[in-house]
């Protein structure tokens, strides 16, 4: 069975052949089964009806017997009907239901034919009842005849179709096969394969096709492979060319993150440098200055005192602006008010403006001034003092005048535009141009009139860009100028923590001095003067001051001893504050105690790494006495 069926998947013709004949067979069967059921059917329907009939027969002819209970002889009756070839069963019961004679088996199941039932009347009188079933169907006996003349038709209906279908057969296997050896040719690469088939019908506009199709494949391969020879000479080229590029870039990147790495640790190393010394000259100034009685010396020393502060500023802007350009400037998240920093700006700007008889006018609503905000008031005070300062600088007389409103609101931020104009000398258009580049003045003859790097208002750009605002200014030779800037600031929640409160000049030092003289202090600082200018401010307001020159210096004495406050440089030998601070965290009698880092590090990832070791604030070098007695003040009060 299995070589005829794997036979029959290979042939076309055998499997066509033997299709029809189940076509053939299936139409037979669906044909004879329909007259088989119509038969069987009308068998039904007709052996009903002769059951009705015997039934109504008998009960005529046993009404006489009855009425003269002659139960024998309807017996007898009974007996006789049963032996008739199609009934197969009777029963007679009196009216009362009492059986008197019964002949034949009842039969039962899907063969069995229903039992008809008959009263028995003799007028109006019920006699009694008759129940009558035929017997066996008769498509029983005629079914080994029809199953006879149903193979025979089968046979026939097959041997016709065959004789009929057999040279159909045998020219389309014909024609298939030379089709099936253009394929097989073709699979193997054989493109000069002819797949023409006689005729016109179907099959042969396919074998035409076909053939015009592998002719086609064939032109389209060899254009195919001259293309794929120049693609292939131009993928070696270019896989040459990337990879010399890949190379290039690589190297390229492996030296931008050097230098990036080289100017980062430039510009933090420069800045510990230059603030160490400078942090020393202002301190000794200041200790200098708190000492001097002779009213020429404290000129002399205020005078000293503003000169490194001016070397200070130039220092603080060419190190700011080294930041912005290395992108290492990161803006603060703090609450803030417009009205303390215009409050500064006028604390350290006012005196200025009235040495050169300047007024300083004020323009701020006061419901700005007062509205609670979040931004980096830091750097928003030092655009406005930038800004500021340039006007009372090159304004001989007149005004100078700030103003503020807001330009635009939405409910989580408001943009809020900064105007700062003057009455003095005035700039123009080709100088506009240039003005906010670096190391650029409107005039360089300015320079050695009035002084300056140049470097303020390319930082104030830079820093009004980096809150997302807009800078520019508005001028005219001898009508004065307008600088303007305008910034978005967001709304501060009502659970924000609000701007921190600043004590008047001194007050902070007083306070020290009434509620906490006295308090223990560790200070741990490797240079000899800076560690002498702080010790001399630290004991001036009355604190007990340890020293330590290095972290391991100043671990070993917080573990021996309780201080109210710590106070750690960053950079020492030994151990540096960082280390230092983890450990008095770690293992101390101080775990508890605030840790202020007191350094050179100015950059806001140092303040970050310092906070992370566990330290509560930063104070960049060189210390503001107030900046330094009121971050004493707050860390020491109760609560903090």
């Amino acid at each position: 069975m299995q070589p005829f069926a794997a036979a029959l998947r290979r042939s076309f013709g055998r499997r066509l052949s033997a299709r029809i004949a189940v076509v053939m067979v299936a139409s037979n069967l669906i044909l004879l089964t329909g007259l088989g059921i119509e038969f069987l059917r009308s068998s039904e329907r007709q052996q009903r009806d002769e059951a009705t009939a015997a039934a109504r027969l008998l009960a005529m002819a046993l009404e006489a017997p009855l009425l003269e209970a002659n139960y024998a002889e309807v017996a007898d009756m009974v007996r006789e009907t049963v032996a008739l070839a199609h009934v197969g069963y009777v029963r007679v019961n009196l009216a009362d239901g009492a059986a008197i004679a019964e002949a034949g088996s009842l039969r039962t199941g899907r063969w069995a034919q229903p039992v008809q039932e008959a009263d028995i009347r003799f007028g109006q009188q019920t006699l009694g009842k008759l129940a009558v079933q035929m017997g066996q169907l008769r498509l029983v006996e005629v079914l080994p005849g029809a199953l006879l003349a149903l193979c025979v038709t089968l046979l026939l209906s097959l041997s016709v179709a065959w004789a009929l279908l057999r040279p159909f057969v045998h020219e389309t296997k014909t024609r298939i096969d030379a089709l099936k050896r253009a394929t097989e040719a073709f699979e193997r690469g054989d493109l000069t394969v002819c797949a023409e088939i006689a005729g016109d019908d179907e099959l042969a506009d396919f074998g035409r096709e076909f053939s015009h199709a592998i002719r086609e494949i064939a032109a389209s391969q060899r254009a195919l492979r001259e293309v794929n020879d120049d693609l292939n000479r131009h993928r070696q080229h270019l896989e040459e060319l990337v990879m010399e590029r890949t190379a290039e870039l690589v190297e390229a990147k492996v030296a931008a993150e050097a230098a990036s790495r080289a100017k980062s640790a430039f510009l933090a190393n420069m800045s510990h440098e230059l603030r160490t010394p400078m942090s020393g000259v202002m301190g000794m100034l200041e200790l200098a200055r708190r000492r001097m009685g002779d009213p020429q010396g404290l000129d002399h020393l205020d005078k000293a005192k503003t000169a490194a502060a001016n070397l200070l500023r130039v220092l603080n802007d060419i190190l700011d602006l080294s930041k912005i350009e290395a992108e290492r400037m990161v803006l603060e998240d703090a609450p803030l008010q417009i009205s303390g920093i215009v409050a500064n700006l006028v604390s350290v700007l006012g005196h200025k403006a009235e040495e050169k008889g300047l007024r300083l006018e004020i323009d701020v609503p006061g419901d700005l001034a007062r509205l609670p905000l979040e931004g980096d008031p830091l750097r928003l005070g030092q655009i406005l003092l930038n800004l500021a300062g340039n006007a009372i600088k090159f304004t001989e007389h007149g005004r100078v005048r700030l103003s503020a409103r807001i330009v635009e609101e939405a409910p989580e931020t408001v943009r809020v535009r900064f105007e700062i104009s003057d009455t003095g000398l005035g700039i123009d258009p080709e100088a506009q141009r240039r003005i906010f580049a670096a190391f650029e003045q409107a005039d360089n003859s300015m320079t050695r009139k009035y002084g300056g790097t140049g470097l303020g208002l390319a930082i104030c750009k830079r820093l009004v860009e980096l809150m997302g605002g807009e800078i520019g200014v508005e001028s005219a030779p001898g009508q004065g100028s307008t600088f303007w800037f305008s910034v978005p600031l967001r709304r501060r929640m009502p659970d924000a923590v609000p701007p921190t409160a600043t004590f008047e000049s001194g007050g902070a030092e007083r306070e020290l001095r009434r509620s906490y003289a006295g308090a223990r202090v560790l200070l741990a600082e490797d240079e000899p003067v800076n560690r002498e200018v702080s010790c001399g401010l630290l004991s001036d307001v009355g604190l007990a001051v340890d020293t330590a020159e290095d972290g391991r210096q100043a671990v070993e004495l917080a573990r021996r001893n309780r201080y109210d406050l710590i106070l750690l440089d960053m950079q020492m030998p030994n151990m540096n504050g960082v280390d230092a601070a983890r450990s008095i965290r770690a293992a101390s009698l101080n775990r508890e105690t605030p840790i202020l880092a007191m350094t050179a590090n100015a950059f806001d990832e140092d303040r970050q790494v310092c906070l992370a070791a566990g330290m509560d604030e930063h104070i960049a070098k060189p210390v503001d006495p107030d900046r330094l007695y009121e971050t004493l003040l707050k860390w020491l009060e109760p609560g903090q």
